[in-house]
């Protein structure tokens, strides 16, 4: 070989080298799975969630488990139905004198996908026996092609080592809290149509409602310490001046009130002592010179007292009594029914984080499988720090209106769309605001009027949805200086007129200030070009802004990088 031809065959084998390296330059996916609990015989979803899925053209997944503690349903699991192409899930033994099961999951599409980091990949159907359960991602049986991404090109992508991109999950025995609600008047009336909250160190973590029987139930829940308390709409009433005799002779010792609930009842101005003032207080809303007690109009106790319930290993079964505030004698019989809340709950499920002044985008997610041909949702939200932007929906028009801090919703179609676990069933788009407070969640809430109707325009029954809190986070690369702009300053501050931005800059450059309200809407845009490095002073009008907060963000050479934000109030 002469040294011409060698060289050119050296070049030919760097081109190709680096055109391998290039096509194994994207890592895969992180893909994770769910950690569930369950408790004996029920079913449980466990979800493969992916963060980094972008431009994937198939993937190839084996999950193993054990059978004696879970049983596979694939029929009841499947594919984010937002990658549309060819999907396949199986299970069938691992073989080799191995007792486990493999869950094949293959997915394939000629046009490359993408979905937004931690969306649900594979949902997966089990009914749970006993004990603990490993989900466990096998890689090694094939030669690293069991669990395999391909690009946009049908090249593998970089897996390995495979505990960094394949994350394990399990599902653990919980157990159940079940009982039943009660009025606490001679005939024990059974409360149908709470809300039944459970909170774990103050936080909600699940909510059933109460059925005919007056019944609850939280299933899988792990050993702890909860609370339960309830929510009613139902009428108020029994209460008249016989009770403020009661609660007064409660106060005098002639005829104690021993039954916790009845102690709450009586203690209708939430002192935390019963005497003649809430006996006064009962008589004055009796004849209408007050329409409401400071304890609210409904309370709820365990028998022995109290609302904590702990959860030591067993199922626990914990009925609770209820009475109308002030209705110390129990003669109030509510009808089943009355004023019930609407079939539909939201819970508040995942954190997203989102920088001050952005947009994004939050799905709401419904809770179970179901055919759904009209939606009606009200919604609050604090408009103080969200802009409602846009809502979307998979098929069809979405009609919404936002006032005052709720959103009210409206969808309908003939041809039901067919909707299952964890699926995302609307998308609200919002901008947060710069002065929503950092690192405190923003929940929303569902209201009364809410409904799911099926497809013969049936109301659904015990309907739930699940939407992420949203965690304000500072800007990333915002700072009090940069290496292009320093010493900035903006005065006078509260303002009425005019402002004057004062800094210094380190290079030539285009400075942008942008004004946005408190809501995160861009009120003017305000542009200083072709200034010269060193120290500058800029006038600005702000005569034409009406009282307020306002959030200035000054832009050097429109780079992300040197960004300043200021806080300015107008005070005239």
């Amino acid at each position: 070989m002469n040294e011409r031809t060698f060289f050119t065959f050296l070049i030919a084998c760097q081109f190709m080298f680096f055109c391998v390296i290039d096509s194994f330059s994207q890592n895969a996916p992180v893909t994770t799975a769910g950690n569930g609990y369950a408790s004996p015989g029920s079913q449980i979803i466990i979800p493969l969630t992916v963060a980094g899925f972008s431009n994937i053209s198939s993937v190839s997944l084996r999950l193993e488990y054990d059978p004696a503690v879970i049983t596979f349903n694939a029929s009841l699991s499947s594919i984010n139905h937002n990658l549309e192409g060819s999907a396949f899930i199986n299970s069938l033994p691992v073989g080799g004198g191995s007792s486990l099961y493999k869950i094949m999951v293959t997915w394939m599409n000629t046009t490359p996908k993408s979905l937004p980091n931690y969306d649900t990949l594979v949902y997966l159907n089990f009914l749970y026996t006993a004990e603990t359960c490993s989900l466990t991602f096998n890689n090694t049986s094939n030669g690293g092609q069991d669990c395999e991404y391909s690009n946009a090109g049908s090249n593998p992508l970089i897996d390995q080592p495979t505990s960094g991109f394949y994350i394990n999950g399990a599902v653990r025995l919980g157990m159940n809290i079940t009982g039943t609600f009660i009025y606490n008047n001679s005939s024990g009336s059974l409360l149908d149509s709470l809300w039944v909250i459970l909170k774990q160190n103050g936080v909600k973590v699940d909510s059933a409602r109460t059925n005919l029987n007056g019944q609850y139930s939280f299933v899988g829940k792990t050993s702890n310490t909860y609370t339960i308390g309830a929510v009613c709409t139902k009428p108020w009433g029994g209460v008249n001046s016989t009770d403020a005799i009661k609660v007064e002779r409660h106060f005098v010792g002639a005829e104690p009130l021993t039954v916790p609930v009845k102690l709450l009842a009586g203690d209708v101005n939430n002192t935390n002592y019963i005497n003649a003032t809430d006996a006064s207080k009962i008589k004055r809303r009796f004849v209408g010179l007050e329409n409401s007690f400071a304890r609210g109009d409904w309370v709820f106790a365990k028998p022995t007292g109290g609302d904590t319930v702990i959860v030591a290993g067993t199922n626990v079964v914990q009925d609770f009594q209820g009475l109308c505030v002030g209705d110390v004698n129990g003669s109030y019989i509510p009808n089943p029914g009355d004023a019930a809340l609407a079939d539909v709950s939201l819970i508040n499920e995942g954190i997203i984080e989102v920088m001050q002044g952005d947009e994004f985008e939050l799905p709401v997610r419904i809770m179970e499988s179901a055919e759904i041909s009209a939606i009606s949702l009200t919604m609050s939200y604090p408009q103080d720090n969200l802009q409602l932007l846009n809502i979307s929906i998979s098929q069809g028009n979405v009609l919404y209106a936002a006032q005052n801090g709720q959103i009210r919703i409206a969808w309908s179609q003939i041809e039901p769309m067919n909707i299952i676990y964890g699926e995302v069933l609307l998308t609200l788009k919002f901008r947060l605001s710069f002065i929503a407070p950092l690192s405190i969640p923003i929940m929303l809430n569902i209201g009364n009027e809410s409904e799911l109707a099926d497809g013969w325009g049936e109301p659904i029954s015990n309907s739930m949805l699940s939407v992420p809190s949203v965690l304000p986070v500072k800007p990333t690369g915002v700072n009090e200086t940069s290496d292009m702009i320093t010493k900035v300053a903006l005065y006078p501050n509260p303002a009425t007129s005019k402002v004057w931005l004062e800094f210094e800059l380190t290079m030539d450059a285009d400075i942008l200030v942008e004004w946005f309200n408190v809501v995160g809407e861009l009120m003017n845009t305000v542009r200083f070009d072709g200034l010269s490095n060193g120290k500058q002073k800029m006038e600005m009008d702000v005569s034409g802004f009406g009282n307020g907060v306002y959030t200035l963000k000054t832009i050097v050479n429109g780079r992300s990088s040197s960004m300043v934000y200021h806080k300015l109030v107008i005070s005239k």
